[in-house]
């Protein structure tokens, strides 16, 4: 009698590992799929504000995020695709996310909330400028 699912049977360590990457591999895929879909939604009712009911005072805040969910999709088909994610790209979007709500949303957020956005924006400043080398060698190594 066969098993229902193959990795039930008896198999040695390294076909358990194997099926198990596997199995790990399409949940984080379907997570991934399911990111792209909200991602999808947001951006369509992000431009049915801008175009079908334009809010003047956060006009230029919107068209920005509009270019951050751009750069996470791009990076999120980009995993799909190869399994890969660049970290360059990840910190320049950790740069510029927390500077377009300091600039362009600052209304909307406590001070508090603005100082570690600040704080965040600058240490992975620093982290680009510091360590750009570094990190085109591990986008170009793997």
């Amino acid at each position: 009698m066969k098993p229902i699912f193959p990795f039930f049977k008896k198999a040695n360590k390294k076909e358990s590992k194997n099926v198990l990457i596997e199995i790990f591999d399409f949940f984080i895929n379907f997570i991934i799929v399911i990111t792209i879909g909200i991602l999808f939604y947001l951006a369509f009712f992000k431009v049915y504000n801008l175009f079908l009911a334009p809010n003047s005072e956060h006009f230029i805040h919107d068209m920005v995020f509009m270019i951050v969910l751009v750069k996470i999709y791009r990076l999120l088909v980009s995993f799909l695709k190869y399994h890969h994610i660049s970290i360059k790209y990840m910190v320049e979007i950790s740069i510029i996310a927390p500077a377009i709500e300091i600039v362009f949303a600052f209304d909307k957020h406590p001070f508090i909330v603005l100082i570690a956005l600040g704080g965040f924006g600058i240490a992975n400043l620093l982290i680009y400028i510091l360590y750009y080398e570094k990190l085109l060698k591990i986008d170009k190594n793997s």
